[in-house]
């Protein structure tokens, strides 16, 4: 097998097919010779014909004003003789906002000179723990252990020293919320909330690291910025998501990130996960190891020292409350 540049040029073309309802081009971009599978995200979408392929993407685009596909950006094609596959990453937008991601795979195949798909299958994911009925961890405690596992490279994100400021945020309650709110409207708070965590990190100097659900953890290089970015988040939180009150618990801690990366990923990175889920809706809860790196910086008050026992780590951690400037 091997990349495949033209294979990505036609799944675009077919995904540009599929929102502008061009029958035309699905026919062209579809198989006719071979059973054309398409396995979509509800449990009765299992069809197996040319025909039905095209329809459910003419549907799709009907059912969907305002609506539309766009790829992540993570396309990978690859081929070998007359049989290539393309898998994707594609944000579900409505109204600009982004309500969802799906994974999309199809497979093609070579008829003449045209690439045809002839089976398709997209999906939007179902946690494991979800799935098999296990207990869920939050979202802090997933991003925890998935930066401990993957170890991302933070080293964009260091000052002079090597010290990086860690954030995670969350939303409080979500669960019962998105029980309340239904799918669509829980992945436009979602969506919206998404934004707001991005921009505000770009506008201060920061990076999201992991993302998953409600759940962010990210790094700056200054633990003066990573407050900015937390006193903005509560700023715009606040303010709320229509009618719905959204009230974000976050957490703030520094570490090391240069001299070892398994201490610093197995430390730092948990105390501020940790810190972050002892934090009430609408608070910034922040390590005394930060507070002493924005010592001296007027713009920034905080509350009384606070002793925490933190969730599987030993001893007494201080922290405190950062107060609206």
């Amino acid at each position: 097998m091997r990349p495949s540049a033209e294979l990505i040029e036609v799944n675009r073309r077919l995904t540009a097919a599929m929102i502008s309802n061009d029958r035309g081009a699905l026919m062209e971009l579809i198989s006719g010779r071979v059973p054309a599978v398409f396995i979509g995200t509800d449990l009765g979408e299992w069809m197996t014909s040319r025909q039905a392929l095209i329809e459910v993407h003419l549907e799709q685009g009907r059912q969907s004003p305002g609506g539309t596909w766009v790829s992540r950006g993570e396309t990978q094609a690859w081929s070998d003789g007359n049989v290539g596959f393309v898998v994707d990453r594609m944000s579900a937008r409505q109204d600009g906002l982004e309500v969802g991601v799906a994974r999309l795979t199809r497979i093609f195949h070579l008829e003449g000179a045209q690439w045809r798909c002839v089976h398709e299958h997209v999906s939007f994911g179902e946690p494991n723990e979800e799935a098999f009925g296990v207990k869920v961890p939050t979202s802090l405690e997933s991003l925890a252990r998935f930066a401990a596992s993957d170890q991302p490279d933070v080293s964009g994100v260091t000052d002079a020293t090597g010290t990086v400021t860690i954030v995670f945020t969350d939303i409080e309650a979500s669960t019962e919320m998105a029980e309340r709110l239904g799918d669509r409207n829980w992945r436009r708070l979602i969506a919206w909330h998404s934004e707001c965590v991005n921009a505000a990190a770009t506008r201060t100097g920061g990076e999201v690291v992991k993302s998953q659900g409600d759940g962010f953890m990210l790094a700056f290089p200054a633990a003066s910025s990573a407050l900015d970015f937390a006193l903005e988040i509560q700023r715009g939180a606040s303010e709320g998501f229509g009618a719905e009150q959204v009230r974000v618990r976050i957490g703030v801690n520094a570490g090391d990130a240069t001299r070892d990366r398994n201490d610093f990923f197995g430390h730092a990175v948990t105390v501020a996960s940790r810190v972050a889920a002892k934090a009430a809706g609408g608070q910034v809860l922040v390590t005394e190891l930060v507070v002493g790196l924005v010592s001296g910086v007027a713009r920034f008050c905080f509350g009384p020292a606070m002793n925490l026992e933190l969730k599987g780590l030993e001893g007494a951690y201080t922290a405190r409350l950062l107060l609206s400037s």
